[in-house]
């Protein structure tokens, strides 16, 4: 993957060599040792396969209510035969898996998409003024990862990375702070649904300063 950006400084190579190095990296994850699972899952027919078409359904209409018998029929698989292959597959059952989905999507749109919408608001009226100020909350989860919290802890990468392009591109007339504090008490702490997590969080909370 790493050789195939880095195409990027050489482009007069990218048309011969990016279809080579794609077809590498397939090569080598089909070959590795969840090569199995990847090639059960792009084979029609095979429980996998069918598993991946209820993970999929589940991603795109989270919000709807789950009955787990119509998604058997819907996807062709026995009841049983579902639960046990979409556990092995994902790790969830099908109703844990379409309430992380729903918490994932919570997470980006107040973390990702609420910095967009208030850049959006202020931008214009900082550029018409010659000057403006960009101050943004992150989290030390923006630049070490946490166990369990990989989507948390992306969308606080990503406030960092938006922010240091706004500073790129409008510096020195506009300017940008990123705030990274430890854990607070906060309301997204108290509505963690993966076990795991949410076990781990009262140690955090306990350490927390109140918001």
């Amino acid at each position: 993957m790493l050789r195939l950006i880095r195409l990027i400084d050489t482009p007069q190579h990218i048309p011969v060599m990016s279809k080579l190095l794609r077809q590498e990296i397939l090569y080598r994850l089909l070959t590795s040792k969840r090569g199995v699972i990847l090639r059960q899952i792009v084979t029609m027919g095979t429980q996998s396969q069918r598993v991946a078409r209820a993970a999929s359904w589940l991603r795109e209409n989270f919000r709807e209510p789950l009955r787990v018998d119509a998604l058997a029929i819907h996807v062709s698989i026995g009841v049983f035969t579902l639960h046990h292959h979409f556990r092995a597959l994902t790790g969830l059952s099908p109703l844990q898996f379409q309430l992380r989905v729903d918490e994932w999507k919570q997470t980006l749109d107040v973390n990702i998409k609420g910095v967009k919408y208030g850049i959006a608001a202020a931008l214009p009226w900082f550029k018409k003024q010659g000057h403006g100020y960009f101050i943004h909350v992150s989290s030390i989860g923006g630049i070490r990862t946490i166990p369990n919290a990989a989507v948390y802890c992306g969308t606080k990468f990503a406030v960092g990375a938006i922010t240091d392009f706004l500073r790129q591109e409008l510096a020195p007339s506009i300017r940008t702070t990123v705030v990274l504090p430890n854990a607070i008490a906060t309301e997204p702490g108290m509505t963690i649904k993966h076990e795991a997590t949410a076990a781990a969080f009262p140690g955090l909370i306990g350490l927390a300063v109140s918001p």
